[in-house]
């Protein structure tokens, strides 16, 4: 016959074997859902030997014949361990031991009860990452825990199964009290265990392992959408539950958030309540313990919320673009701080300061494919270097002492400054370049920082997410980038403290080289941009870092190259305002007995290309000194122009240059040069009379003390100031020698002069006219002021009359000055038309 009495099935069978009878008795507290087999079916057996009545305990399978195996012997369960329970039913039984005859005559004549023994089940969480989302493939990176589950309960636990939900990221525990021992106080023990001996059961866990007694029948299943939530639904199969048992009957398992009883539920369907738990793991183990359960008179159906996803951080950014895009971007701009500053000053080290690299051809080639080299190549001839010795030599005795100032070299364009610092600098180690002269931007000039600098990685990265975001969400490309100035600042600020390590590393090394730091081509870069006003901040910020770092810290000389005379004035007065000091170095022009050295050593050895006294004489008066059109002029010697040719080709060429850049120009592009053409014209006819003018003498008669009008002919590289040795001016000469030449040969030629001076007339009596219309339409608004009376006629005020009386002086001046230029202007045109008849 079959007994079922709350979950546990008692059964009595009796066989007939020859001549032995088998009592079977066992009991059957479930079903193990994931094999799908009866947990154990301990039996007893009674066999006759040679007549007489024998007890044996008998090993023998479940009846069903499936799943885990379990092993009785004289009603004590004996339990394989986990690791060796599937192969339990290829063992042989163990040998059968013989009772004594006593115990024999009481089976037969006393038959005992079956003993009845009661399975209790444990939840055991945070063995396995709980499962999220059908890829969440943490739990196969942890392994099979189960082996280890004995190192968490005490050592005389009786555990007889465990069943792993891999999806729940726990395990079911089925264990066994043992003789004589309550229930509870057993439970008690285990938890207890758990409670003093936390141990995680993976690395990345963040709680150890917690035990709930399994009070209802839980729900095994594998559904594969369905995934753990902290949001349960319970239903309630018979008379509703208030809300204060179902929070009494939850709260064991963890914190609740939030837990409801909606109204207009239809009657015909389950009443049902939303409780939403702290965490998935405390969601977990209510269901898992409570699900089935009767409680009053009610059952208990848990279920799962299906798993939302749409996470927190999505709904913030689809619902609050405004709050999260600003948030992103203080984060980024912390994160550069806290974990790309420190990346960028290693860099900085390893690339710049540091010689990593010593003797390796071969990382010189990848650092100039990278753009990264240290020096750039001069556009001059090498052979510069060799007669120039001594200023190489000087600036390599400055860089050898403690900086102590900002250092300044000024030179005209094409002088070789560049080939000259080379040489000065040639076997440094610590040396950066930063070339900008063909910079045309704040972008271009940033990336070039960086690029000379190694400050990797740079904020290109950071802009181009801004540019993608910018395409999506309209003006979210601000959260991401940084001003201009603000950008320049990091990049000084890492270069800073990359040079205070590199300082702090080899303080004790006498004979350690001061770095050296070239900023080239400023002056060159605001003029070619169209806007140098939005220079003025990045300027101040690099002349003040420029000042700390030189003159106050004294760890590496700061050195400008710039081929404007008055950039030395703008570093001083910025360098000086904030404490500091500036060296000034002046790079000029080759002397005359060097430059047919020069000449000579560019042509080598070539025979083909031989110069007489005169064509050397010839070149050194036109040319001079200037290095850039010196190698212009050997170079076209080598395209086989002759002497006489390669000079007169250069010289028109400067004609040319001069005549569009100043006199052929259309009306819109004069309006905007600071300049006038009778200005410029006035300064050639001068210097190519005096050679060199004074500054104040030019200035006030043929600019009538426009003084930036004069230095902007001189920045447009027209004209020059030249400087004393004590710094003081002594004059404005011509941009180059091959200028002053030029300025010569336009003067002394009648036709170009009469036709540019034709220019420059009609020039000045478009400017006079104009000037002279100014005072006529002020005339007549003072008309307009004057009394008409009939009685006493017209009627003016004093003010009235002392003003018309100015405005017609003005206006005799102009007729005397236009008179003057029409006559100017008709000799020029007689002139010019004699000379076309010739």
């Amino acid at each position: 016959g079959m007994l079922r009495t709350q979950g546990v099935r008692v059964s009595r069978t009796t066989h007939w074997t020859g001549s032995a009878t088998q009592y079977t008795r066992g009991w059957y507290p479930g079903w193990d859902h994931a094999a799908g087999s009866i947990l154990r079916a301990p039996t007893r057996a009674l066999f006759t030997t040679n007549g007489a009545p024998t007890v044996r305990s008998v090993w023998q399978r479940s009846p069903l014949g499936k799943g885990p195996t379990s092993w009785t012997n004289h009603g004590k369960v004996k339990s394989n361990p986990p690791q060796q329970r599937r192969s339990c039913t290829t063992q042989a039984p163990p040998p059968p031991t013989t009772p004594t005859v006593a115990e024999t005559i009481s089976d037969l004549l006393f038959p005992a009860e079956p003993l009845l023994q009661e399975e209790y089940t444990l939840w055991v969480n945070n063995i396995y990452p709980v499962k999220r989302y059908s890829w969440d493939i943490r739990a196969k990176l942890v392994g099979n825990y189960e082996r280890k589950i004995h190192s968490v309960f005490p050592a005389r636990a009786k555990i007889d199964l465990m069943q792993r939900v891999v999806k729940e990221g726990g395990i079911y525990v089925h264990f066994v009290t043992e003789p004589g021992q309550p229930v509870a106080e057993h439970l008690e023990k285990m938890l207890r265990y758990l409670k003093n001996h936390p141990r995680k059961m993976y690395i990345f866990a963040r709680n150890t392992p917690k035990a709930f007694l399994v009070k209802g029948k839980p729900l095994m299943e594998d559904i594969i959408n369905r995934f753990p939530s902290p949001k349960l639904h319970v239903q309630f199969k018979g008379p509703d539950i208030m809300l204060d048992d179902l929070y009494a009957k939850f709260r064991p398992y963890g914190r609740i958030r939030d837990m409801e009883i909606p109204r207009g539920q239809p009657k015909d369907e389950l009443r049902q309540a939303i409780i939403i738990m702290e965490n998935a793991e405390s969601a977990i183990a209510a269901r898992n313990c409570l699900h089935n359960q009767v409680f009053s008179n009610t059952q208990l159906l848990i279920q799962y919320e299906n798993f939302q996803t749409i996470s927190y951080l999505q709904n913030m950014f689809t619902k609050h673009p405004r709050i999260m895009f600003p948030l992103v971007g203080i984060t980024a701009t912390g994160m550069t701080y806290l974990l790309f500053d420190p990346i960028r000053v290693q860099s900085i080290l390893n690339r710049r300061l540091r010689d990593r690299y010593p003797n390796k051809s071969w990382q010189d080639q990848f650092k100039d494919k990278l753009k990264y080299s240290i020096i750039s190549h001069p556009t001059v001839a090498p052979e510069v270097v060799d007669f120039r010795k001594d200023m190489a030599h000087r600036l390599r005795a400055y860089f050898a002492q403690q900086p102590s100032a900002v250092l300044c070299i000024t030179a005209p364009a094409g002088s070789g400054a560049n080939a000259v610092m080379e040489r000065a600098v040639h076997g440094r180690k610590k040396v950066i370049y930063i070339k900008c002269d063909n910079t045309r931007s704040i972008d271009g000039f940033i990336e070039e920082l960086c690029a000379a600098t190694a400050f990797a990685p740079s904020f290109h990265y950071l802009n181009q997410l801004g540019t993608y975001l910018d395409a999506l969400i309209p003006s979210s490309k601000n959260f991401f980038s940084q001003p201009p100035a603000a950008q320049i600042q990091s990049v000084l600020q890492c270069l800073t403290v990359a040079l205070r390590k590199s300082a702090h590393a080899h303080e004790s090394d006498q004979d350690e080289q001061y770095p050296v730091i070239i900023i080239d081509g400023l002056s060159r870069m605001m003029r070619n941009m169209s806007n140098p006003e939005q220079l003025d901040p990045i300027l101040n910020l690099l002349y003040t870092w420029s000042t700390e770092i030189s003159t106050k810290t004294k760890i590496a000389h700061i050195v400008y190259i710039s081929d404007d005379v008055f950039a030395p004035l703008t570093v001083r007065k910025h360098v000086e305002s904030s404490g500091g000091r500036t060296d000034i170095f002046t790079v000029n022009d080759l002397p005359t007995d060097v430059t047919k050295k020069f000449i000579d050593a560019r042509l080598g050895n070539n025979t083909d290309m031989k110069m007489t006294e005169e064509d050397y004489t010839a070149a050194i008066n036109a040319i001079g000194g200037r290095v850039a059109d010196l190698d212009l002029y050997c170079r076209k010697l080598k395209s086989g122009l002759s002497p006489h040719d390669a000079l007169s080709q250069m010289v028109s060429e400067a004609i040319n240059a001069i005549r569009n850049d100043a006199f052929d120009q259309k009306p819109e592009e004069a309006k905007n040069k600071p300049w006038l053409k009778s200005q410029l014209w006035d300064s050639i006819q001068k210097i190519s009379t005096k050679g060199k003018v004074d500054y104040d003498e030019l200035l006030y008669t043929s600019f009538n003390g426009d003084e930036k009008a004069l230095h902007a002919l001189v920045r447009a590289n027209m004209l020059r100031i030249v400087y004393k040795e004590n710094g003081k001016i002594d004059g404005v000469t011509a941009f180059s020698p091959l200028y002053a030449y030029t300025f010569k040969k336009i003067v002394q030629d009648p036709k170009m002069s009469a036709g540019i001076g034709i220019v420059v007339k009609k020039f000045q009596i478009e400017t006079e006219t104009a000037k002279m219309q100014k005072v006529l339409d002020e005339m007549v608004k003072l008309r307009s002021l004057i009394y008409k009376g009939k009685l006493f006629g017209d009627i003016e005020s004093e003010a009235v009359r002392r003003r018309r009386v100015m405005l017609e002086a003005k206006l005799d001046e102009f007729n005397v000055r236009l008179e003057k230029l029409e006559k100017q202007l008709e000799e020029l045109n007689t002139l010019q038309s004699s000379l076309k008849w010739k």
